[in-house]
């Protein structure tokens, strides 16, 4: 499943509106209706805020798309320590 669809299967079962995460990301619904299709992909920033109010781990769902990590990187369930770890390793981009 690519993550478009994970990121809507998440929000629809928070009941949640793709206007309601647009404005949580400060986007345009446009823009996050984009990143459900898999036309576009949030930054690293949106990302983590999707985590936060989609209440999923970030980096269970990266691995989920096909990234592999060393196992060490497992031992990271909070969001926000998983995010620098994966910058300085250039795993992730802004």
């Amino acid at each position: 499943m690519k993550i478009g669809n994970k990121l809507r299967v998440k929000r629809d079962n928070k009941k949640l509106s793709q206007q309601e995460i647009a404005d949580y990301l400060h986007i345009s619904q446009r823009t996050y209706s984009n990143f459900e299709s898999d036309k576009s992909e949030p930054s690293l920033t949106q990302l983590s805020k999707l985590a936060e109010v989609l209440e999923f781990n970030l980096l269970d769902m990266l691995q989920e798309q096909g990234l592999v990590f060393n196992q060490s990187y497992n031992e990271f369930k909070d969001n926000s320590q998983c995010i620098i770890i994966m910058k300085q390793k250039n795993l992730l981009h802004n």
